[in-house]
């Protein structure tokens, strides 16, 4: 009976013993040199695992048969010091399980040193981000031992080379997959009942990749694949067994469907549950140029890393100008880079138009004419043989001077009145010789400007008033009147500043003058161009221009006399008139504070 007795406590103490949970009694965090670490306190012996990703940048200590007191229940917030730790968050999973999630600031290893009641997790700033990338998840490892060969041809990391070269052939994979377009070396398979991990195998023989398989990935698989290339047979495989793939540094990880949700999901509960378990910090961000309830609601959808549900608040102050956010260090940091790069000065632009005008004219007339007059004045007219108007007074009398009419003699004529010795003494022989040659040049330059920021419109005007005559018919009858026009030089613009210090412009460029439509009366000439142009800042642009060009030649004369070489020039008048007109359109746009609006350079 008493060793029945002693039996049966035996067995008591030792399924009190196996039902035993250990108290987590403190946590804490030190930081030394580069090295951050994190010690866990206990009350007896403990059991754990690990898990997370650097990638993530996150750390997972799992603890079995745990439980937390209540000083080891505070989240640790370690942002104020130089550690790769930003946050230490303890989670009572179950009743008797415990999840240390530790939040990196950067892709760093974790290392557990296992002590009598105590757990330290060490955490040293990477030395070599690829090599860091080449150790055993959260194992302690040497940094200086990693038996890497350098290529004596390129002088290179063999090994860090071959895995930056693995991931980004498994990054074209997973492109792969979405687009269907397969580049892989083709492979052949033909299996039956085969299990898929074997399958799984030659293709990652084949590929070169590190490939992870799930321990829920199984089955078995027929295949009868000729020459095909190996990631379309990858990719068949893995959508016939309904499982998928996951890229994590340079291993593929092939897991079914359901665990990778479930894998997700539970990576997404952690970390909101970091956030609404961490403290909360409060920043005011001064706004300088950007609309402030606009870029509110920026904040609010973009700020908050996709977290519809963040318990983070955002508030303006339109007095200051300054918006207010409340949420974790995480959540500020990225709303406060958001906003730094949003609240930018609006691009300025100077623009500058120059209307050039140039006109030329030559002129070139020569003619005579040829009569006969009387010095008693009994012949006070006669018939010109220039073909002109008879009634010139070319002929008068020698006593009144009345030899030529005014206005027949002038600058460039020559003129002659002898009495000829053929003819009776009442008679005289009049001759008359004109040329002239004209020549004109103007030029008008016209360079309305103007300064005018990104996306708005800008208009710059003189005008000079023009007094136009004009006939209105009323019931009474017709009546003159008058009205004031304007000849405009004006510049309209409207221009949209691009990233790369382009100007894209809406323009409307007038240039209106006067212009005589007879002698009382005068209308407005319109110069105008109306265009849509992109320019660089900077940059000098014809954007138009009108070149026209009038040639008059005129001749008349008394028939077939005005045609006998030079002394037909008596008999007749010959003229060439050329006009040349040229009008061009400039446009410069100038963005005046590239620097202060984030522009690039």
């Amino acid at each position: 009976m008493k060793k029945l007795l002693g039996m049966v406590a035996i067995a008591l103490g030792m399924a009190s013993h196996a039902l035993a949970v250990t108290r987590v009694t403190s946590i804490g965090f030190q930081v030394e040199g580069s090295k951050s670490e994190i010690v866990v306190d206990v009350d007896g012996a403990i059991e754990y695992t690990t898990g997370g990703s650097p990638g993530d940048r996150q750390f997972v200590l799992n603890l079995s048969n745990a439980t937390l007191d209540a000083g080891a229940k505070r989240a640790l917030n370690s942002t104020a010091f130089d550690s790769s730790v930003t946050l230490v968050n303890p989670v009572q999973v179950d009743a008797n399980n415990v999840k240390i999630i530790v939040q990196l600031k950067e892709e760093v290893q974790g290392r557990v040193e296992k002590l009598d009641n105590q757990l330290r997790i060490a955490f040293n700033a990477p030395v070599e981000s690829e090599v860091a990338n080449d150790l055993p998840e959260f194992e302690a490892a040497d940094m200086t031992k990693t038996g890497n060969k350098v290529s004596p041809e390129t002088g290179k990391d063999e090994k860090l080379e071959a895995k930056s070269n693995a991931r980004d052939d498994l990054d074209v994979f997973l492109e792969n997959r979405e687009t269907k377009n397969f580049k892989g070396s083709p492979i052949t398979l033909k299996v039956k009942e085969a299990e898929v991990s074997d399958v799984l195998r030659l293709i990652a023989d084949t590929s070169g990749f590190n490939i992870v398989v799930g321990s829920g990935v199984t089955g078995k698989v027929t295949l009868a694949l000729e020459s095909v290339p190996w990631d379309q047979a990858l990719d068949v495989v893995l959508q016939t067994l309904n499982l998928g793939a996951e890229r994590n540094n340079n291993v593929l990880r092939i897991l079914t469907l359901d665990n990778l949700t479930k894998e997700k999901r539970s990576e997404i509960a952690a970390k909101e549950a970091i956030e609404q378990s961490s403290p909360k910090v409060t920043k005011i961000i001064p706004v300088s140029y950007a609309d402030i309830a606009s870029l509110k609601k920026l904040i609010e959808s973009f700020g908050k890393g996709g977290q519809k549900n963040s318990n983070g608040t955002v508030d303006i102050d339109e007095r200051t100008n300054q918006i207010i956010v409340q949420d974790i260090p995480e959540n500020v940091e990225r709303m406060q880079k958001l906003i730094s790069i949003l609240d930018a000065q609006t691009p300025q632009v100077l623009v500058e138009a120059k209307i050039v005008e140039a006109t030329e004219g030559y002129n070139f007339d020569i003619g005579g004419s040829l009569g006969f007059g009387t010095s008693n004045g009994k012949l006070p007219f006669a018939t010109t043989f220039a073909g002109a108007n008879p009634l010139d007074k070319l002929v008068g009398t020698v006593a009144t001077g009345d030899t030529f009419s005014q206005g027949s003699t002038g600058a460039g004529s020559m003129a002659i009145s002898p009495s000829v010795a053929f003819l009776s003494g009442n008679l005289t022989l009049n001759a008359l010789l004109k040329m002239g040659e004209t020549e004109s040049k103007v030029k008008v330059v016209s360079s309305p400007r103007t300064v005018v920021l990104n996306k708005q419109s800008a208009e710059i005007l003189q005008s000079t008033p023009v007094l136009i005559k004009k006939k209105v018919q009323t019931d009474q009858g017709i009546f003159d009147t008058e009205e004031i026009a304007e000849a405009k030089i004006s510049l309209t613009v409207t221009p949209t500043v691009t990233n790369d210090e382009g100007v894209l412009m809406k323009l409307n460029v007038a240039r209106d003058v006067p212009a005589p439509v007879s002698d009382q009366n005068q209308a407005v000439a319109k110069r105008n161009i109306q265009t849509q142009v992109l320019v660089d800042s900077g940059t000098t642009l014809v954007i138009g221009g009108v070149y026209t060009m009038d040639k008059t030649s005129t001749a008349s004369g008394f028939p077939v006399l005005r045609d006998i070489p030079v002394i037909g020039n008596l008999f007749g008048s010959r003229g060439n008139k050329t006009t040349r007109s040229e009008l061009f359109i400039f446009i410069t746009p100038r963005v005046l504070n590239v620097q202060k609006a984030g522009l690039a350079s």
